[in-house]
């Protein structure tokens, strides 16, 4: 019993340290919160358990849905840091965080029934059957739905990391450094998420609480404590003098290496690789003309380059001296120009031309035609009339 009670007081302890010195040395950015939230719900599930484990039922009741409602977040709070620490805005999967709200509405109506309509020892008693592995069938209901969705929280992050790891190329050390951790933490998730249902079938109940649920916060304890000296720069330690050094001069090193006298710069890429990135880019845009989709995206060109979204995005930032859509509108304007003084389209109406020029209204190619020609299409088209009758 002991060594039980031990084990279950590391894993809370552990995680709330963990989550304690990430919040408080790390760089306060969004992911790192996510992080943190990810831990804080961990140790907030194994206090429940603990509080099964000495017996004190009166308190596992009150914990009872507070803990599998932080648990239903788990899954979405994962997907979203992933997402956002690989730097993709679009973090939001919008069936299952349906999927995940539609959980949660379930889970309230049974909390609901579980708070005003039962006594206090029939409380104890449902929160006991469930410590039995005799959960009532709606909460099992919930027990399953929640498992599966938390695996598919979990593929989808995996299978977008694994194309991040096949495919991005011209990445610096740091970088790396980020999609590996971010890779190997959502491993490290399934393999746990999977060990769980496992548990139920080869441990009994008793094995289940005072080993599995706890050695499992403490893997994840271990997993992000070490990474946090392998990596520090992934989760923002900067005020550690030597940990900006090790990670700055290997960053150097891995951009200058085969040739000593390339330019680094401040964002760590050698400028030849950027140069080569751009260049790729040009020949694609000219040879595939993907400008022409008015649904072209940054995620989308980036697949076809093969590069990761950010790094592209610095590149055309640095190369072009515009943003992604300014820059891919350079292109449709180019076209539309070329369109509008081509004797085979003069039959064509000027929304035509935007159309066929890749934008997806009216209003969006007036705006972006003012913006890089200086004129609207309608003078351009007047004064090209005007050049080729003289």
């Amino acid at each position: 019993m002991n060594v039980a009670l031990t084990i279950n007081v590391l894993a809370i302890l552990n995680l709330i340290l963990i989550a304690f010195i990430l919040y408080t040395r790390s760089e306060g950015s969004l992911s790192n919160r996510l992080l943190t939230l990810v831990l804080i719900v961990s140790a907030f599930y194994n206090l429940r358990h603990f509080a099964e484990l000495v017996g004190f039922w009166h308190i596992v009741s009150l914990l009872l849905f507070p803990t599998q409602i932080a648990v239903i977040f788990f899954g979405p709070i994962i997907y979203a840091y992933v997402h956002i620490k690989l730097g993709d805005k679009h973090w939001r999967h919008p069936v299952l965080f349906l999927f995940s709200i539609l959980l949660l509405v379930y889970l309230l109506f049974l909390g609901f029934q579980y708070t005003f309509f039962l006594s206090g020892s029939e409380k104890q008693e449902y929160v006991y059957q469930i410590h039995l592995g005799n959960s009532p069938d709606l909460y099992l209901i919930y027990e399953v739905i929640s498992i599966l969705l938390h695996l598919c929280y979990l593929t989808f992050s995996f299978i977008w990391v694994f194309g991040i790891v096949r495919n991005c190329k011209y990445a610096t050390d740091s970088e790396k450094q980020k999609v590996r951790f971010v890779f190997h933490f959502i491993i490290l998730n399934i393999i746990l998420l999977f060990f769980l249902p496992l548990s139920y079938v080869y441990l009994n109940i008793h094995q289940i609480d005072t080993y599995s649920l706890p050695l499992t916060g403490i893997s994840v304890y271990l997993f992000v404590f070490y990474k946090m000296f392998q990596y520090p720069l992934v989760f923002g330690f900067r005020s550690d003098r030597q940990f900006q050094a090790v990670s700055v001069n290997s960053d150097i090193k891995s951009a200058l290496k085969g040739d000593n006298r390339s330019e680094v710069l401040k964002n760590g890429i050698n400028t030849e690789v950027l140069d080569e990135i751009f260049s790729d880019l040009i020949r694609y845009m000219e040879a595939e003309k993907p400008y022409l989709d008015p649904n072209l995206s940054l995620k989308a060109l980036s697949d076809h380059l093969s590069i990761c979204t950010h790094k592209l995005s610095l590149v055309i930032n640095e190369k072009s001296g515009e943003n992604f859509f300014n820059y891919i509108n350079s292109y449709r304007i180019t076209e539309a120009k070329r369109l509008l003084g081509d004797t085979k389209t003069k039959s064509f109406n000027i929304e035509d031309i935007a159309f066929m020029s890749g934008f997806n209204s009216r209003a969006s190619f007036y705006n972006a035609f003012k913006k890089h020609v200086n004129k609207t299409p309608t003078v351009y088209l007047s004064e090209l009339k005007s050049n080729n009758y003289e």
